[in-house]
């Protein structure tokens, strides 16, 4: 039930936010908007600004995604 509501409720963040979170053996990454986070297990914080072609990027290459044409909208929205 919670999975449903965090997904389709009108004032759920999930709605109306770029994130992602991926965790892999090697780090956390993490995206909010146009900022990426890499946490490695054995080193330092990462924090980088992206533009739009870098979230795509991010999308597809860090957390795996197929991105779509139809995304270019919502991934230009988080650069502003």
């Amino acid at each position: 039930m919670a999975n449903w509501f965090t997904s389709t409720h009108p004032t759920s963040h999930f709605r109306h936010n770029l994130l992602a979170a991926r965790t892999t053996p090697e780090a956390r990454y993490a995206l909010l908007f146009n900022q990426l986070t890499v946490r490695p297990l054995d080193g330092p914080v990462e924090r980088r600004t992206l533009d739009a072609n870098g979230i795509e990027a991010a999308l597809r290459d860090v957390f795996g995604l197929a991105v779509e044409p139809d995304w270019r909208p919502m991934i230009e929205a988080a650069v502003r």
